[in-house]
């Protein structure tokens, strides 16, 4: 029978002769957590530094996305681990969305429709109704007060049913269809691009970041062993 044999070095055996002269497990599992807890803050750092600049879709706007970027190390299953992700604050609802996308593009998660039966659409702010930043100026199209909607016809995208508009806009857009010099809504500032549907690209930012810090991790934990165990006084976080 073909067989595959590893064998211990001998800083290994000397590694497991000094666990087990150690025999305290919740001396092993607090300096390993506090360990896990530094680097665990070190990868969040990075994870916002690298991965929320922009480059992979992700640009930030009120901050609330980086803010909820938390790395500690804790006990899993008996065992010490890290645990990094959104873990607090309002970015809570929409990350797990930018982290596994829909499934229309290429994601995990179902593709985003209307909640409500009565409801349709799905309004989507567009620049005219956002700060310079990218943040909506109101929570909800009806905050704007009474807005038009002007369908789109012969249009190649099933998806976009339309835009709102204020009034104000509204009354240019007649004005030119009057006067028989509309050209077409592009010239208009919509506020809303009504869609059926929405599918988001998965960014995987948190994933991405992990295991770009995974190397740095794996260093980082070979000297935080061999100084607990073969140090004889124990090992500071690194």
């Amino acid at each position: 029978m073909a067989q595959k044999i590893l064998r211990l070095t001998d800083e290994s055996k000397a590694l497991l002769a000094n666990i087990q002269k150690v025999g305290d497990r919740d001396f092993l599992n607090k300096q390993f957590v506090e360990f896990f807890d530094k680097q665990g803050q070190k990868v969040a750092g990075r994870i916002i530094k690298n991965s929320l600049s922009g480059g992979n879709g992700l640009r930030r706007r009120t901050g609330s996305l980086a803010e909820s970027i938390v790395g500690r190390g804790e006990i899993v299953g008996g065992l010490p681990a890290i645990r990094v992700g959104s873990l607090r604050g309002p970015a809570l609802k929409y990350v797990r969305l930018q982290e596994f996308g829909t499934v229309g593009k290429g994601g995990e998660l179902p593709t985003i429709t209307p909640k409500a039966e009565m409801v349709k659409n799905i309004a989507i702010p567009l620049p005219p109704a956002l700060t310079p930043s990218g943040v909506p100026k109101k929570p909800r199209p009806g905050d704007w007060g009474a807005l038009k909607f002007i369908p789109f016809k012969n249009r190649k995208n099933q998806n976009a049913q339309g835009a709102l508009f204020t009034p104000q806009e509204y009354a240019k857009i007649k004005r030119a269809i009057r006067a028989k010099t509309f050209n077409g809504l592009r010239g208009y500032k919509a506020l809303y691009l009504l869609l059926r549907r929405i599918d988001i690209r998965p960014k995987r930012f948190l994933r991405d970041g992990f295991e770009a810090f995974l190397p740095e991790l794996e260093k980082s934990l070979a000297a935080f062993i061999k100084a607990l165990f073969f140090s004889g006084k124990g090992a500071k976080p690194a």
